[in-house]
């Protein structure tokens, strides 16, 4: 009778100490989730992106995630759009924590009305030969906007210009 007694006294303590860990540990990420909704729900400040790490929450984002800088074609440039001409590329400056790329060419500086806009995930792009060749003759400009993982996207960078024709002397 007295093992009994002893057996459902342990069974007993050890329900009571599992229930006391399972409570331990949903108090604990309870506490850690509403510290991380309290960070997220911060007011973003929109300036330049600024990255920082906390301790258990990973990595999180404050403000507007940052434009990317264009490096290529460099302002001005000409390119041929004749038969035959090899495409134009595009490309910038990759940026930390973008998810893609959206890349936007129009004939107007302000990039309204595009004839190209494209996500991509990559840090260039290529305007392939036959889009290359329906271009007109004339001044375009193209500038870049990222996306980052939470779904933020950037402004556009600073318009580039580049100009298509028939005769390019070399």
């Amino acid at each position: 009778m007295k093992i009994r007694t002893v057996i459902i006294d342990v069974f007993i303590l050890m329900l009571f100490l599992a229930g006391s860990v399972y409570s331990y540990t949903q108090f604990k990420y309870g506490y850690h989730y509403a510290l991380l909704k309290q960070k997220v729900q911060q007011p973003r400040i929109y300036n330049a992106a600024a990255y920082t790490s906390a301790p258990d929450t990973g990595l999180y984002l404050q403000g507007m995630p940052a434009a990317p800088a264009s490096v290529a074609p460099f302002d001005g440039r000409v390119f041929y759009n004749g038969p035959g001409n090899s495409g134009i590329g595009f490309f910038w400056k990759s940026v930390p924590g973008a998810a893609s790329y959206t890349i936007r060419i129009s004939a107007r500086a302000d990039l309204r009305q595009p004839i190209v806009k494209e996500a991509v995930p990559e840090n260039f792009f290529i305007l392939d030969a036959a889009r290359t060749a329906a271009l007109p003759e004339r001044i375009f400009y193209w500038a870049v906007s990222q996306t980052d993982f939470e779904g933020e996207v950037s402004p556009y960078g600073e318009p580039r210009s580049f100009q298509t024709s028939l005769f390019v002397e070399k």
